[in-house]
């Protein structure tokens, strides 16, 4: 199911998003170029009924399912059919997932919705990359140590890239962008030497 819910959540929102066309200003939905946005509203009102879903009855459900079988994640029926949702985290955070999740969905939307060009999408993405951040500091939800500390400097490398690839008025912006490079290396070594 997390696997599932994350792109067939983004495929719902495809047609809410629109690309204007410099020269001539018409409005276009990002994933068929060909149609005009104010053609695209019977669409728009057909995938309500999966934005309803996705966005709001899975996420209460997963919210349901792990209050119901929070003390009862040891049972091996449980763990047979959720256990993968759970067994990565502390027991006191079982209900991470859908953190992760919900930040992976933000991010995408937020670079969906905000053309690359405007701050904002920038502002938007450090905002929740850094919102999540703060609150897994605070609870270290992984249930190895090495995970909420990788989990930390992969958000830090993120945004530390994001920044260093959006602002073209850097001095020495080349030489940023392979510094992050090589954090982003040395990162992926220590995490396959971690394995």
């Amino acid at each position: 199911v997390k696997f599932f819910y994350f792109g067939t959540t983004l495929s719902a929102h495809q047609y809410l998003f629109w690309t204007q066309q410099p020269t001539t200003g018409i409005k276009y939905t990002q994933n068929s170029p060909w149609m005009e946005y104010s053609s695209a509203w019977p669409l728009i009102a057909t995938s309500i009924p999966a934005l309803l879903i996705f966005d709001l009855g899975v996420p209460a459900a997963f919210i349901f399912a792990c209050i119901k079988f929070r003390t009862r994640f040891s049972d091996p029926s449980i763990q047979m059919y959720f256990g993968s949702l759970f067994e990565n985290f502390d027991p006191r955070c079982y209900w991470w997932e859908i953190v992760v999740i919900f930040k992976k969905i933000s991010i995408s939307l937020a670079l969906k919705a905000i053309p690359s060009a405007n701050a904002f999408q920038l502002s938007v993405v450090i905002t929740i990359l850094a919102g999540a951040q703060i609150v897994q500091v605070a609870l270290s939800p992984w249930r190895r140590r090495t995970e909420n500390i990788s989990d930390s400097l992969a958000s830090l490398i993120l945004i530390a890239a994001l920044i260093a690839t959006r602002s073209g008025h850097f001095l020495y912006s080349s030489q940023v962008l392979w510094y992050i490079f090589g954090l982003a290396t040395a990162y992926v070594l220590a995490s396959l030497g971690l394995l």
